[in-house]
This record gives structure tokens, sequence and C-alpha cells, in this order.
């Protein structure tokens, strides 16, 4: 398969380097040639002359393939061959121990995926105001339509008909107000309908990447380090060391544990385990616990009442929401002790964070541009909700926040 990949790519490279088809053949070459450069015993049986017969070379070729790949599928904005490029190439960052690639390969594609997301969010807005705009071209044309037939027949009818053409202008006046009235109301309701249609494929796709990165990074990557953690270990016990090497290895395998623990971290910040294990107040808890330990800031969270179970959609939002307030406490509230009270009964869920920093402007919130109060505002919409900041300079901050839920 490899001999008939390499022998197709030079023909590609000869007469249409820039195809789409080449593009595919570097990726599917690269890939072979990476599965081969695993098996050793594969390795040993190489007769065609093009292949390389060493794994150090089977891997840059591999890499070099890709890479070129990559950036073809990139320049054509093939999606599918650009997604499945940058898997393959952080599988072959792992594969030889280069993590801090692996992880750029991640985040290329998640980047790449999030950039299309929100392309398409910004074509269906574009679809959304010009219907909008038709539909008040109609309305328009409807009035005029109306009024032009009202004037005709009061025209022809003026001399016989005085009084009763007077007043069938005024009921004909009151209808065309009253459908202007009902065509109004359906523009607001169709606006806001697409806004949250928007605004929900928006948070979902977002909590669904969230998810699927936190398993690729938890499961993937980090049993693999954990893996390489367990065989330096094992190889410690049969190397004769002196005490400044002993040293040194410690040192790595200390450095090494620290970096399986920031991994952990970032999993459990895009999909706290918790929130699918336990649920929404102990995986509330459970951050809550989490800010303490690495902060010096006291954090109380205050469950009230009896917990009403409600639809994971609603768990997530709620989660999030207060993440970041809690985070923008941490951040800029200068706080020494924060409480998060949570309440959820009666298909309503009601939030309060208080903190003792230093407060601010309320009037800032108005100018704001970022991305953090943005989502916490997205997610109250989307459950008809409200948010209400009570702060001063010098005098902390309140922020209560109220969503409407079904079970």
């Amino acid at each position: 398969a490899i001999e008939i990949q390499l022998k197709a790519q030079k023909i590609f490279d000869k007469i249409a380097p820039n195809c789409l088809t080449s593009a595919y053949n570097m990726v599917y070459l690269g890939e072979s040639l990476f599965e081969l450069a695993k098996d050793d015993s594969l390795i040993n049986e190489i007769k065609y002359a093009e292949i390389p017969t060493t794994k150090q070379k089977l891997m840059q070729t591999a890499d070099e393939l890709l890479l070129r790949g990559l950036s073809l599928t990139e320049k054509l904005k093939n999606t599918d061959g650009y997604l499945s490029t940058n898997s393959i190439l952080a599988d072959m960052a792992i594969y030889k121990g280069d993590y801090k690639s692996a992880i750029k390969y991640y985040q290329s594609k998640f980047k790449y995926t999030d950039s299309l997301f929100s392309q398409k969010n910004k074509n269906a807005i574009a679809k959304f105001e010009a219907e909008k705009d038709i539909i008040k071209l109609n309305v328009e044309n409807q009035k005029k339509e109306s009024l032009n037939k009202i004037l005709i027949a009061s025209t022809l009818a003026l001399l016989a008909f005085g009084f009763l053409v007077y007043r069938n202008l005024k009921n004909r006046k009151k209808i065309s107000d009253q459908l202007e009235l009902l065509q109004a109301k359906k523009i607001t309701e169709l606006e806001k309908e697409k806004q949250l249609q928007a605004v929900d494929a928006m948070l979902q796709g977002q909590e669904e990447e969230r998810s699927r990165l936190a398993k690729d990074l938890h499961d993937g990557l980090g049993g693999m380090l954990s893996g390489v953690k367990l065989s330096f270990e094992n190889m410690k016990e049969n190397l004769i060391l002196t005490p400044e090497n002993a040293a040194m290895f410690d040192k790595s395998l200390n450095m090494l544990d620290n970096t399986i623990a920031d991994l952990r971290k970032v999993a459990h910040n895009l999909m706290p385990e918790a929130l699918v294990k336990f649920g929404l107040q102990e995986a509330v808890r459970d951050f809550c616990n989490s800010i303490q330990s690495a902060t010096a800031i006291k954090i109380l969270f205050q469950p009230i009442g009896v917990y009403q179970q409600i639809n994971n959609t609603a768990e997530v939002f709620t989660y999030r929401i207060i993440q970041e307030l809690v985070n923008n406490a941490v951040k800029h509230a200068k706080a020494l002790q924060i409480i998060v009270q949570l309440t959820v009964n009666n298909n309503k869920i009601s939030i309060a964070v208080e903190d003792d920093g230093k407060g601010f402007d309320v009037n800032v919130l108005t100018n704001n541009k970022g991305a953090g109060m943005d989502n916490i505002k997205y997610r109250v919409q989307y459950f008809n909700g409200t948010i209400d900041t009570v702060t001063s300079l010098g005098n902390g901050t309140s922020v209560n926040v109220e969503l409407r839920v079904e079970a």
C-alpha cells in the first residue's frame, strides 16, 4: 500500500501538487509510515527501495508528509482533512514523547472547530437579519395596499355614502393598526427565538467540545503520562545511580507528577467529573474547595432548601455561571471571603455570589466587553432569567441570578 501511495505522490507532485486529492494522499501516506514505524518486525520486512528502512527515518518522512498535508488542507479550507491531520500529528507527538507539540495540535484543532462554529453562528444571524427585513417590508407593503383600497373605495362612494364611508374608514384603520401590532409582536417573538437558537447552538457546541477535549486529555494524554511515570519508577529500581543522579531522577519524577496534576486540572476545568457523576451541588462544592485550596481566599458554599432535580443543560449552565462569577471575584475583587448560595426548587434556580472585596462602579458593566460577562448574560437569557449586581467602591459585590427551568 505504501509503495502505491509513494508512486501516486510522485505523480501528484508532478501534475497537481496543490489539489485536495494530493493532500489526502500525503495524509494517508504519512499515517501509513507512522503505523509502519511502530512495528519493528515490519520494518525488517521492507524491500521496496523508496521506503525508509529505519524507525527514525520513517517517523521523519511521516512528519514531513503530514505537515505538508496539514498546510494544504488548511489552504484549501478542507475541514475534515485539517481536523484529522491534527489528530494524527498529535498521536505521533505523544508516541515520540513530545507532549508539548501534542497539546499544540489539539489546541489548533479545537480553535479551528471553534472558528467554524463561530462562522456558522454569524451566517445564521445574517440570515435572520435578512428574514427580519423581508417581514418588515411585507408589513409596510400590506399597510400601503390597505390604505390604497380604503382611498379608492372612499373616492367612489363619497357622494352617496359619506357617513358609511367615514365609518368604514374608521373601522379599516382600526383593523390596520391591530394587524400592525400583531405583525410587530410576531417579529419580536421571531427575533427572540432566533437569538435563543443561536445562543443555544453556540453554548451547546462549546460544552460538547469541552467535554470531548477533557476526555481526550484525561483518558489519552493523562493515561500516557501516568504510564511513562510508572516506566521510569520501574527503571529506577534496576539502575545503579550516584546520589547526585538519583536526586536528579527523583526531581524529574516530581516534575512529571506536577505535569500530570496540571493536566488533570485542565481536564477538570473543561468538564468537572463531579458534575457528571454526582450532580450540580457536589460539583459546585468541589469547585469551591479547589479554589479555596489554591488561594488564600475563604469560600463558603451554602446550598439552601431541598434540591430539586433539573435537566443536564440547566445543571451545566448553572455551574458555568457560578464558575465565572467566583473566578471574577478571585481575579479582581481582592476579597478575603466569598459566599456562594444555591437554591433549586419549584423550577427556579437562584444563585448568589457575594464577596467582601474592593467593589467597583456598577456603571462599568454597561461598557464591559469581556467574554466572561457575555457568556453569563447568554446563559441567563437562555433561561429567561434575570441578573442583578449590587456593588460600590470599597463595599464588596453581590451578584444575584434567577433562572427558570423545566425539570
